[in-house]
């Protein structure tokens, strides 16, 4: 690229492109955090980023922004490793496990490698050989490709060494050799050779490691902290001046060779370096292009700076912080609450921005606008000590207008329990939705929740908080496990006032290891229990309803009919059923409507556990507006129960193997009932379905139809959107012909959607035209529209 392309940056003000296309169901999202960019290439006119969140690409020519994941042609968002070899092909490295490798070819053409690999570290090349360098389990090695300009494929993998690689630091390709640096020494394979798998062909250059390799006019460069060595005759010379840390990259820029450290750039003049540019930001990666620094800084995104035209420019499009969320929760506006140990990520769709709330140490700073255009983000500063165990268990947006939020495994740091502006530290973090700088953390004062000394392990500051929910009295309710008072059972009334609930004063209903809470259509409380027979009391688990109401307890455990008494997780359907998790299965249990006969009757009201569809292991389950019960696994993706007593894709469901789903964990979802999206928090980033499983639709004045006009040699479908319930769809001539009907039994029916490809009963497409569809259902609900084809 030249210097042309960037004068038009000098008046460029940035917004990112973002899609106008309506959602079809069946589509997916993949999102994640793209403000750290990694790594950055150049590929003719684009400026490619490598983040978690996918691969932000940036068009000078137009001035666009694209975010690409494996919606697109990638294997998965989080990005480690990105390089450009000497035949244009793009090359793609991931930092989620199974790695795999994408090659983007200069033609087009995509191709992808799955070795098993958990991490690709970095990726390297020279003229037709490709090298990369992974970890899988405790090994590392090198991955050889050999590419042309119109072929690339795999050759070998290389493990074998001299010594044990416990790490690989970068990979350097030249005429002669393959190289790596080790954590402890420099190694260099004969490029020419047949064979490099024998440790014998590998041959150490370098005592010590490397950060960074090079070859710069057929000299070899190795740099680390504070440190540029060259290899002159056989002997390794420091060259003076570099006075940086962390190097990052070798480059050369007008016949100069640069690098680039984690603070700066310095040029190689006269066998001597020179500091060119000091980064008030850290940097995670640099290049140039004309007199233009491209730089990757850390969390800010794609920094465009030219000093002499004193020009600056940030590149950092709208995304969450974050990529692992472990509870999520959606209002009645429809916007979406993903919340992890370091703050929420709010979700707009309609708006398809998002808005971040991240803890801070120090500082509240509470902006006056949410941006959609670039990363939005406030600031809350309060304590979290955050040990291997620590989590947000659980979040509930309330009627009253805050979020709640619960931290498993949360430390009191009593030092800082006055530490000024910051929160004092707590278990539940309350937020007001309408003013971010109305929130709290509930801790241990006045007694409202209690340590864990009691249990095993426990100690006062420690404290587990899990499950919450709201009662149609406006009372929060949230469950204190482990609490070494026997007092696992909170209540925040609407009054303000605490009202607590005891081991003893539920007559033993209740214990001490409660995990999730649900309501059901009687606004009784029901709340899951941990079996735990090595904790101290002994737990016995079950289910603890209680009718808060009439201040009533029951107890229901495996002499009622459970299969297990180990109860991991607890929802209610839209019929009122209530759904249960255990160890030994998920079972159904019909809410009795007699007080008196409650446990008799639940005998006969429960149901006999699902049979299995895999050996995947279920954590918990969530059920959609449309009774769909949707089975979160931690190894494989989501099992969905349907209404109908059927399963999803025959009981697979959604894998990473047969869906965009970004990891087989999956840790919490939630349900948008006017639009059926389910929003899902994953091990490997957030994924959000369009499901056919919004709430019924009444009437035909939410029906459209898009794109129009229609071609079927651009677009692959025609979308007919807010059908009412069993809506038949019959495309008429002008003349009153009937082409084709379109009735709820058919495959391009999905409900409150058809998505049909145009093509008629011969599978000819189609013709140029103005035609009706007439709709119509069981209800008697009618519509007539014009769509025209071109």
């Amino acid at each position: 690229m030249g210097k042309k392309y960037f004068k038009y940056l000098l008046i460029f003000v940035f917004f990112p492109c973002m899609s106008l296309l309506k959602g079809a169901v069946g589509d997916w999202q993949s999102v994640g955090p793209i403000i750290n960019v990694k790594k950055i290439f150049l590929q003719d006119k684009t400026i490619y980023g490598a983040t978690d969140g996918g691969l932000l690409s940036f068009d000078v020519r137009d001035l666009s922004t694209e975010v690409l994941t494996n919606i697109d042609f990638l294997d998965h968002i989080k990005i480690s490793s990105l390089f450009l070899d000497d035949h244009n092909h793009l090359w793609i490295g991931y930092d989620h496990a199974p790695a795999t490798i994408t090659c983007k070819m200069a033609n087009g053409t995509v191709q992808s490698f799955s070795f098993g690999f958990d991490q690709i570290l970095t990726i390297a090349g020279e003229e037709n050989d490709v090298i990369i360098a992974y970890k899988k389990g405790l090994t590392y090695g090198l991955a050889h490709f050999n590419t042309a300009a119109d072929y690339v494929a795999f050759r070998d993998t290389y493990e074998n060494f001299p010594e044990v690689v416990d790490n690989i630091y970068d990979v350097a390709v030249n005429d002669s050799f393959i190289l790596f640096s080790s954590s402890r020494n420099v190694y260099a394979g004969n490029r020419k050779s047949s064979n490099l798998k024998p440790a014998s062909q590998w041959h150490k250059i370098k005592e010590g490691n490397a950060s960074l390799l090079f070859e710069y006019n057929d000299v070899l460069y190795a740099a680390r902290s504070r440190e540029i060595q060259r290899f002159d005759d056989s002997t390794w010379v420091s060259l003076s001046g570099y006075q940086g840390n962390t190097p990052l990259r070798f480059l050369v820029h007008n016949n100069t060779l640069m690098i680039a450290d984690r603070w700066g750039m310095y040029t190689l003049e006269n066998n001597q370096w020179r500091l060119a540019y000091s980064s008030p930001q850290p940097l995670n990666d640099a290049i140039v292009v004309g007199d233009t620094l491209i730089l990757a800084e850390q969390n800010k995104g794609i920094h465009l700076y030219n000093a002499e035209k004193g020009f600056s420019q940030r590149i950092l499009p709208n995304s969450p912080f974050s990529s692992f969320y472990t509870a999520v929760d959606v209002d009645a506006d429809g916007n979406v609450y993903f919340a992890n140990n370091h703050g929420v990520s709010i979700y707009r769709p309609i708006l398809g921005s998002w808005h971040n709330l991240i803890r801070s140490d120090t500082l509240t700073y509470i902006h006056a606008h949410e941006s959609i255009e670039t990363f939005s983000a406030d600031t809350l500063a309060y304590t979290a000590i955050i040990s291997t165990s620590t989590k947000i268990y659980d979040i509930h947006v309330a009627n009253n207008g805050y979020l709640y939020a619960t931290f498993e495994g949360f430390y009191i740091d009593y030092p800082r329990l006055n530490y000024d502006p910051v929160v004092k530290p707590g278990p539940l973090l309350v937020i007001n939705r309408n003013d971010y700088s109305d929130y709290t953390m509930i801790d241990t004062t006045n007694d409202v929740f209690h340590g864990s000394e009691a249990s095993v392990g426990g100690e006062s500051r420690y404290l587990v908080l899990r499950g919450i929910t709201e009662t149609k009295d406006g009372s929060i309710w949230v469950a204190n496990a482990h609490a070494a008072n026997q007092e696992p059972l909170v209540r925040f009334k609407p009054d303000g006032s605490i009202e607590k609930y005891s081991v003893t004063s539920s007559e033993n209903a209740l214990e001490v290891l409660p995990t999730e809470m649900t309501t059901d259509h009687f606004d009784r409380l029901w709340i899951g229990l941990q079996s735990h027979p090595q904790n101290d009391p002994i737990t016995q688990g079950g289910i603890a309803v209680y009718d808060y109401r009439r201040d009533m307890w029951y107890r229901i455990t495996s002499t009622h009919g459970l299969v297990n008494n180990n109860v991991l997780s607890i929802d209610t359907a839209p019929d009122g059923t209530i759904w249960v998790v255990t160890s030994g299965g998920i079972q159904s249990i019909i809410s009795p409507v007699s007080v008196t006969r409650f446990l008799e009757d639940i005998v006969s009201n429960i149901s006999s556990p699902l049979p299995a569809v895999s050996n995947a292991n279920i954590t918990k389950v969530r059920i959609d507006s449309r009774n769909n019960k949707w089975l979160l696994t931690s190894d494989g993706g989501i099992k969905v129960y349907l209404f109908n007593n059927l399963w999803l894709n025959s009981g697979y469901g959604y894998t990473p193997e047969n869906s965009p789903l970004l990891d087989s964990f999956v840790a919490d979802a939630a349900f948008d009932a006017k639009t059926g999206k389910a929003y899902l928090a994953t091990a490997g980033g957030i994924n959000i379905v369009e499901t056919p499983w919004a709430e019924e639709i009444k009437g035909t004045s939410a029906i459209k139809v898009y794109p129009q006009p229609f071609n079927s040699r651009i677009h692959n479908r025609l979308i007919i959107d807010g059908l009412p319930d069993q809506t038949t769809v019959k495309v008429v001539t002008l003349g009153g012909d009937v082409l084709f009907t379109i009735d709820p039994s058919s495959p391009f029916h999905y409900g409150r959607q058809i998505i049909w490809d145009g093509r008629l009963e011969d599978g000819n497409p189609i013709r140029r035209g103005v035609y009706y569809l007439f709709m119509y259902n069981v209800n008697g609900e009618n519509k007539t529209v014009k769509f025209a084809v071109q």
